[in-house]
C-alpha cells in the first residue's frame, strides 16, 4: 500500500498515511481535534480546512461553498477529501474542537475562605523501639496532622511504604485532605504545587477552569465544543441516540471524556503544570450532561414526567471517569434539581448569589438550555427553555463559538462595522453578534417582525442596501464581510433559529413571572449568564424583545455564571453545602404543563 506524508499546520505535526486517506482520518492519527458535528457525513460543512502543496479537486459542492474565499481552490472539506499527495494542510480554528480562551476568566472573585481540599506538611518521627508505645507508621504519620489512622484511605495507604523506607529516621510528609480523610501523601513539601480544575459541561460547549488551590488564583480558561454534537445539537437528540443504539451511552460518554481529557492535558501544559500536581475537579452541567458523563443512561429524562435518575451529587476518584490527573485526586459532580434543570443553573444561582438577596433577582443562564431562575432568599423559582444552539453559534451558516475570530458585535450605520474577538480577521459569527446584526437589521427593515428578511425599500444606505443578497425573496442572505475577507453572512434560516431561541427564553421568563405573581417592573436585578452573555448589548435585548421588558439599566451581565459556580464548589465547603439544600428547595416549573406557554412562546418570536 502506498503512503504519503501529511503536514499540519500551526501545530506543525507530520503523519505517514494511506494514500487515498481523507483529511479528517489524517487528523485523527494527527491528533488534531477537527469539528465535525454530523458525525463525518459531510453534511454540517463544518469541518474546513484549506490544502497547499498539492493540487486536490474540488466537488462542485466545494466550489460553491468556498468560490468567495480567500483562495479559494485550496478550501476543502476534511471528512470528505481524500488525499493522493505529500500536502501541508492549514487548520482554522474554527474547525477544531479544543481553542484556548483568555488567560484569566470573566468573574474572578474567589471570596471563600472555607476550602474544601487541603495540603499539610510535617516531619515525622518513624515508630521505633524508643520512642513510645506501639504504633504502626500510619499511626504514625496521622498523629501530626490530627487525624486517625482510620482517616487515610487505602488507597493513599499503599504508597506509604513506597515513599517512606522504614529505616529512616525522620519523614519529610505532605498530605492532601478534604477535611475528613486524607487521600493523597506525598514525600516531601509539596504545598506550593496544588491545583484543581473546575468544569462546565454544557450541551454545546465543554469550559475548563485551572485553579491554584494554594495561592487562591485562576491560571487560566479552555473551552472546546462538545463533541457529543455528532449525535445531535440538542439533548433530546442524543437521548434519541441512547435508545435506538445499544453501544449509544457508552459512544457519548467516551466521546466526552476524551475530549476533557485532552482539555486537562492541554490547559496543564499551557501553564507548566504537571497533571498529577491536580488533584481535585468539579463538574457542573445540565442533568443530561452530568448523567452521561457518570455512565448513567437519561433515557427516563426524555419522557412523561421526566424525572432523573439521581438528584444528590457524586464524589468519588478521577479514576472513576478516567481524568488525567492525579490517580488519587477527588471529583465532585454538583447535584441537580430536575430532569432539566441542572447542576449549572445551581452553580448560576451560586455565582449570583439569587438565594441570599432579598431584592427580587432573575438569573438567565443563555446556552442551548436556557435555563432561568427567579426569586430571592426566601423562595425560588426555576425552569429550563429549550433555546437551541443559536446562542453559542451552532446551526448558522457562518457560526462558531466566542473565540478569537468571532464576530461579536454588529453596527449598521453607512457600512457595516463589527468587532471582532482577538484582533484578527472574522472568519465567523457568535452568538452576541448574531443577536447584534438582527437587532440592527430590525431596526433598518431589513429584518420583518414576522422574522422574513425583505430588500430594503427606503431608509438605509446604498453600501448596505447592496449586502443583501440572493436570488429567490424567502432565501435572502445579509453580508457582513466581504471584498477579500472571509464571508460571513447573516441567512434566513440564521433569523429562524435565532427567534426559536429568543421566543423560547422570553415565554419562559413571563411563565416564571406569573407564577411568582410578579411584573417587569417588580424585578429588581436581571443577571444575565454564558459565554452569549459576555458581549451582548442591552440596546439590541430590548430591541429584538429577547427579554420582558426589564429597564436597561437593571440588565447586568456577569459572564459564564456556570464557571463561577463550579470554581465555588471546588474551593468551598459551604458552596457544596448551600447546592445541596438548593436543589430540595427550589420550586421546578415545567414548561410544557404551562396552559399558556405555546401560547407565549408563539407571539414572544415575532420581533
Amino acid at each position: 500500500m502506498q503512503s504519503i506524508h501529511v503536514r499540519f499546520e500551526p501545530e506543525g505535526r507530520e503523519v505517514t498515511i494511506a494514500k487515498g486517506s481523507t483529511v479528517l482520518a489524517a487528523a485523527q492519527q494527527a491528533g488534531i481535534p477537527l469539528f465535525h458535528p454530523c458525525g463525518g457525513k459531510g453534511i454540517c460543512e463544518r469541518c474546513q480546512v484549506r490544502i497547499t502543496g498539492a493540487k486536490v479537486p474540488q466537488s462542485e459542492r466545494e466550489q460553491q461553498l468556498f468560490a468567495e474565499m480567500p483562495k479559494p481552490d485550496e478550501w476543502h472539506l476534511s471528512c470528505v477529501t481524500s488525499l493522493e499527495q505529500d500536502c501541508t494542510i492549514v487548520v482554522p480554528p474554527e474547525s477544531t474542537v479544543i481553542s484556548s480562551a483568555d488567560k484569566r476568566s470573566l468573574g474572578q472573585d474567589i471570596r471563600y475562605d472555607d476550602p474544601v481540599y487541603t495540603k499539610q506538611f510535617a516531619q515525622i518521627t518513624p515508630p521505633g523501639l524508643d520512642n513510645g508505645p506501639l504504633r504502626s507508621h500510619t499511626e504514625a504519620l496521622a498523629e501530626p496532622f490530627g487525624f486517625d489512622a482510620g482517616d487515610i484511605l487505602y488507597s493513599a495507604l499503599m504508597d506509604l511504604p513506597h515513599l517512606f523506607p522504614y529505616f529512616r529516621n525522620s519523614w519529610d510528609v505532605t498530605v492532601v485532605s478534604d477535611g475528613t480523610s486524607v487521600f493523597c501523601i506525598e514525600s516531601g513539601d509539596t504545598r506550593s504545587r496544588f491545583f484543581g480544575l473546575a468544569f462546565d459541561i454544557g450541551t454545546t460547549s465543554l469550559v475548563v477552569s485551572l485553579v491554584d488551590l494554594a495561592s487562591r488564583q485562576i491560571l487560566g480558561e479552555m473551552c472546546a465544543s462538545n463533541p457529543q454534537a455528532i449525535w445531535g445539537a440538542d439533548v433530546i437528540a442524543r437521548i434519541g441516540h441512547i435508545q435506538n443504539d445499544p453501544q449509544g451511552l457508552d459512544q457519548l460518554r467516551s466521546a466526552v471524556l476524551e475530549s476533557l481529557a485532552e482539555m486537562v492535558q492541554k490547559i496543564c501544559r499551557q501553564f507548566d503544570v504537571n497533571p498529577l500536581e491536580v488533584y481535585a475537579a468539579t463538574f457542573v452541567g445540565n442533568t443530561i450532561m452530568e448523567h452521561t458523563l457518570l455512565g448513567i443512561s437519561p433515557e427516563a429524562i426524555a419522557t412523561l414526567p421526566f424525572h432523573p435518575v439521581f438528584r444528590h451529587e457524586w464524589v468519588g476518584r478521577a479514576e472513576r471517569i478516567r481524568l488525567p490527573i492525579n490517580p488519587h485526586g477527588r471529583v465532585y459532580v454538583s447535584p441537580v434539581v430536575s430532569g432539566y434543570v441542572g447542576g449549572d443553573t445551581l452553580a448560576v444561582i451560586l455565582a449570583t448569589d439569587l438565594d441570599e438577596r432579598d431584592e427580587l433577582t432573575l438569573a438567565i443562564d443563555l446556552g442551548t438550555n436556557g435555563e432561568l431562575a427567579l426569586g430571592h432568599k426566601n423562595r425560588i423559582y426555576a425552569c429550563a427553555a429549550a433555546a437551541g444552539p443559536a446562542f453559542e453559534g451552532g446551526r448558522l451558516r457562518c457560526g462558531m463559538r466566542a473565540v478569537p475570530g468571532a464576530i461579536s458585535s454588529v453596527r449598521l450605520g453607512d457600512d457595516v462595522e463589527v468587532t471582532v474577538l482577538g484582533d484578527v480577521d472574522p472568519i465567523g459569527i457568535c452568538g452576541s453578534g448574531l443577536l447584534d446584526a438582527v437587532a440592527e437589521m430590525v431596526r433598518l427593515g431589513i429584518v420583518e417582525d414576522s422574522g422574513a428578511m425583505a430588500r430594503p425599500s427606503h431608509g438605509v444606505s446604498k453600501s448596505i442596501a447592496d449586502r443583501v443578497i440572493g436570488e429567490q425573496e424567502h432565501a435572502l442572505e445579509f453580508l457582513l464581510t466581504h471584498d477579500g475577507q472571509r464571508p460571513v453572512r447573516i441567512t434566513q434560516k440564521d433569523i429562524r433559529e435565532f427567534q426559536l431561541a429568543k421566543g423560547a427564553v422570553r415565554a419562559g421568563c413571563e411563565v416564571m413571572m406569573e407564577e411568582m405573581g410578579c411584573k417587569p417592573e417588580d424585578v429588581q436585578r436581571v443577571l444575565v449568564s454564558g459565554a452569549f452573555g459576555t458581549h451582548l448589548r442591552a440596546e439590541s435585548i430590548a430591541y429584538v424583545g429577547l427579554l420582558p421588558k426589564f429597564p436597561r439599566e437593571k440588565i447586568e451581565f456577569i459572564g459564564n455564571g456556570a464557571m463561577q459556580g463550579s470554581r465555588a464548589l471546588l474551593l468551598s465547603r459551604s458552596a457544596r453545602e448551600r447546592v445541596r439544600r438548593l436543589k430540595d428547595e427550589i420550586h421546578y416549573l415545567e414548561l410544557s404543563a404551562s396552559p399558556d406557554f405555546q401560547e407565549r412562546f408563539a407571539e414572544s418570536m415575532l420581533f
